[in-house]
């Protein structure tokens, strides 16, 4: 029986107003879990050895500001898909596909992330910060920002893809007003993250070469664009009287819409 049904809706544990009818953790939330988790392993400092001197521990550490703003990046990301697992427990086929973009994504994605943000710090520190790729041209600057900005449109609408799958299955998992209005807020703030990549992804394409690195400065516009939706959300949203509720502990998983 999918969650959504049955005398034990009103049983499911519930956290910030929502039931959370994918209470246990899955393989298909696990695979994506560590794909994420090797995501964060090729961001964090690479090193051919552990550093022997000073100065190479130093030229090393000079790699953590592009490490926490990639890792800065990459959290919303995951946090809006464990949020998406646990409040809906789809893992039926398109749940499955849908979610194989987004760990394809990642995974692809990552790499552009870390450059695009180690060009950005040594470019602000005037090069005292090492860039993570030399580059020889600007069509060679463009292509950077391209890739980056394209990956981030790519995430977002795999994100995006995910909540919309579970508003359209809204009757069957029973979503009440207030459900409802978080998934789809939820799925707007998807949304606009990859209106973010599509900005940034015309102006690197539209902008002479030399200039495309200000497609990648669209995403300070997250700054606030994010906070004001999230003002909006608020407002708009429907009362709820529901307490937060936790699975008692040794209790069996919450089973999953299939």
């Amino acid at each position: 029986m999918a969650p959504g049904h049955g005398p034990g809706l009103e049983a499911l544990p519930v956290k910030a107003g929502f039931r959370l009818r994918g209470a246990g953790l899955t393989r298909l939330e696990g695979l994506t879990d560590a794909a994420f988790a090797l995501a964060l392993t090729y961001l964090v400092i690479s090193l051919d050895a552990i550093p022997e001197n000073w100065p190479a521990l130093v030229a090393a550490l000079k790699q953590m500001p592009a490490f926490a703003a990639s890792f800065a990046v990459l959290l919303p990301i995951w946090a809006l898909h464990v949020n998406w697992s646990r409040r809906y427990g789809l893992e039926d086929g398109a749940a499955i596909a849908l979610t194989g973009v987004l760990i394809f994504a990642v995974l692809v994605f990552v790499y552009p992330l870390k450059i695009a943000c180690a060009s950005f710090f040594a470019w602000i520190s005037g090069g005292w910060l090492p860039p993570a790729m030399a580059l020889s041209s600007v069509e060679e600057l463009r292509g950077q920002f391209v890739v980056f900005t394209g990956g981030y449109l790519v995430l977002g609408l795999a994100v995006a893809a995910l909540y919309a799958l579970a508003l359209g299955r809204s009757a069957a998992l029973a979503l009440d007003a207030y459900e409802r209005h978080e998934t789809v807020t939820e799925l707007q703030a998807c949304l606009l993250l990859a209106a973010t990549g599509l900005h940034g992804l015309v102006w690197s394409l539209l902008l002479p070469a030399g200039w495309s690195f200000i497609g990648g400065m669209q995403f300070s516009l997250l700054g606030v664009v994010m906070p004001v939706h999230a003002l909006w959300r608020a407002r708009l949203r429907p009362p709820c009287e529901r307490l937060p509720t936790h699975p008692a502990a040794g209790a069996p998983s919450t089973s999953r819409t299939e």
